[in-house]
């Protein structure tokens, strides 16, 4: 049974914690903050994170799980000892089509691929991550900026299908399939919606670029969408953009900010090199249809 954390039982969530922290390795990188079991615990009941729990008789997996009509994402898995990540896709495949999910897509580490394709997965792309600083910036906006509203989804659409058919990842094929990725990240689905740090470029009637950010948690932002009009490119739209969106962050505390791409990106790779980003790791984007 999958069950968001902010909704589990103090028992499943005890056992999940104790799992979690005594792998240093994973609370490390999923919850640096926590230097003990009960702020763990504390966390996993706060965070904005899409955190759930997969359980049986005990724990698991915890993992994230991102839904969208027919389909489910799952970016960060740690499944509990001695459960297999071929055990923990058997269990989450028969919960996704109890909900009518049709498609599971897995961002898991590139050592992952060959054994996930051996399970009746297909490997789309490698995607980077990349993490940096949120930072104060003095850079200036060279063209009117504002947060989006419900009201500027089409336009905002239209040009996101654009930029993505001529860019380095043509992953949206429709200009409704555009759409319906802004409503799921203004509503929350991809960590809580940072409007004041989401930015649009541009005058009411001809909007060229955008920045959509999420918090993950209090202290971590995501770089949820950024796209630019294939025209205004290398103007500086995006940095500037990002470096707003970072100068606003800062005042609410987020200490980290990060970005994921498609490896092909090298235009995205240099933008946030150039900001003081890192790439942190590489990850595999598996995909199978839910029989």
């Amino acid at each position: 049974m999958i069950t968001k954390t902010s909704k589990a039982s103090s028992d499943i969530l005890g056992q999940t914690a104790e799992f979690i922290f005594e792998n240093g390795a994973s609370t490390k990188e999923a919850f640096p903050q926590c230097s003990t079991k009960e702020e763990l615990l504390s966390e996993l009941r706060k965070t904005h994170e899409q955190w759930n729990i997969l359980h049986t008789d005990r724990p698991v997996a915890l993992f994230t799980l991102q839904l969208s009509d027919v389909d489910a994402i799952v970016d960060k898995i740690y499944p509990a000892p001695p459960t297999s990540y071929e055990s923990f896709v058997s269990n989450l495949r028969l919960d996704l089509k109890k909900a009518k999910i049709q498609s599971l897509t897995l961002r898991v580490p590139e050592e992952m691929a060959e054994g996930l394709e051996k399970n009746g997965f297909e490997k789309r792309r490698v995607i980077v991550k990349f993490v940096g600083p949120v930072i104060e910036t003095q850079l200036m906006p060279i063209l009117p900026l504002v947060s989006p509203t419900d009201r500027d989804i089409p336009a905002l659409a239209k040009l996101m299908h654009e930029s993505y058919e001529k860019g380095a990842e043509p992953r949206l094929p429709t200009v409704s399939s555009a759409e319906r990725k802004l409503h799921e990240i203004m509503s929350g689905l991809h960590g809580a919606y940072a409007a004041e740090a989401s930015l649009i470029s541009g005058t009411t009637l001809n909007v060229v670029s955008a920045c959509f950010i999420a918090l993950r948690s209090p202290r971590e932002a995501l770089v949820a969408e950024l796209f630019t009009d294939p025209l205004y490119r290398a103007r500086g739209l995006a940095t500037i953009e990002l470096a707003t969106a970072m100068n606003r962050l800062l005042k609410r505390g987020v200490q980290t900010l990060t970005v994921r791409f498609g490896e092909k990106n090298e235009i995205a790779g240099r933008l946030f090199a150039k900001l003081g980003f890192k790439q942190e790791r590489k990850l595999a984007e598996m995909v199978t249809v839910i029989q």
